[in-house]
């Protein structure tokens, strides 16, 4: 068995890519996909060509503003895709300001399913309940590693 020698840092040279970035790892990957969940799903609707469907999503607000708070969480995935030597002015801002956009797009999500969970919304079935409970729980998971996790403090830089 090979043994790898870890830095002072905690972190060895296979946790980094070939132009020296913090590579974002496996949980990074899927906390940043669960972020950005409702894109997942309306691109998936698109291209099954449901029209009735596309056209029900539409209709509904939560969907909506559920679309917009995870608009940074977007951009940061984006910016990850293309990660490279050299970012643009804007590309590195938007990384150097990752975790703050991942907290606040977290934050904003837990926020917009509170009405659901607590009752305020009259007329919401024992499905949708469930379902935005485990959202909940998802962004409350994400938002802790992101301002928690060393490996997210590190990534931004």
């Amino acid at each position: 068995m090979k043994k790898i020698k870890k830095n002072i840092s905690g972190y060895t040279l296979e946790d980094f890519d070939d132009q020296g970035f913090l590579k974002v790892g496996f949980l990074g990957w899927v906390i940043i996909l669960a972020m950005t969940h409702e894109y997942w799903v309306l691109v998936g609707t698109i291209f099954s060509r449901s029209s009735g469907m596309i056209g029900l999503m539409w209709g509904d607000s939560l969907f909506k503003r559920n679309l917009l708070t995870q608009l940074p969480s977007l951009l940061i995935l984006f910016v990850a895709i293309n990660r490279k030597a050299g970012l643009g002015k804007i590309q590195s801002f938007l990384w150097k300001s990752g975790r703050v956009l991942l907290s606040i797009s977290a934050i904003a999500s837990i926020l917009s399913l509170i009405p659901i969970i607590s009752g305020v919304n009259i007329g919401t079935d024992e499905g949708e309940l469930l379902v935005s409970f485990l959202k909940f729980l998802l962004f409350g998971f994400c938002f802790c590693w992101i301002v928690l996790s060393k490996r997210s403090k590190d990534l931004f830089k």
